[in-house]
């Protein structure tokens, strides 16, 4: 008598994948979790509320953005180098051109006060 798979009974054709699975079961410690456990997971890991609490943060940022444009504006520019002055008026009494330190620092504030 010659038996093949497909004459085999349905019970034990399923009976080795099921053994596979429960032993690989078995072989991992239980983690019970409680269920506010859980949801603090989900909450926290779920694709979509990720994706919505970036957008509340980005509204967030716009808000804080378009708030910054009534807000002053403040700047500090400045330079420092060798500054040479050679002046007509000064070659016509024999005098050398000067060699000087240019300082300048420039400090501005600025307000709108009217944006229309």
């Amino acid at each position: 008598m010659k038996t093949t798979n497909s004459k085999m009974s349905p019970n034990i054709r399923f009976l080795g994948p099921f053994l596979a699975l429960v032993i690989i079961t078995l072989s991992f410690p239980a983690q019970g979790q409680t269920l506010q456990e859980e949801l603090r997971r989900l909450v926290a890991e779920h694709p979509r509320l990720k994706a919505e609490d970036n957008n509340v943060k980005a509204a967030k940022e716009g808000v804080r953005r378009a708030f910054a444009n009534f807000l002053p504006e403040a700047g500090v520019t400045g330079n420092v180098g060798p500054e040479r002055v050679d002046k007509p008026e000064r070659r016509k009494i024999g005098l050398e051109p000067t060699e000087l330190t240019r300082q300048k620092i420039t400090f501005s504030l600025t307000q709108d006060l009217f944006t229309g």
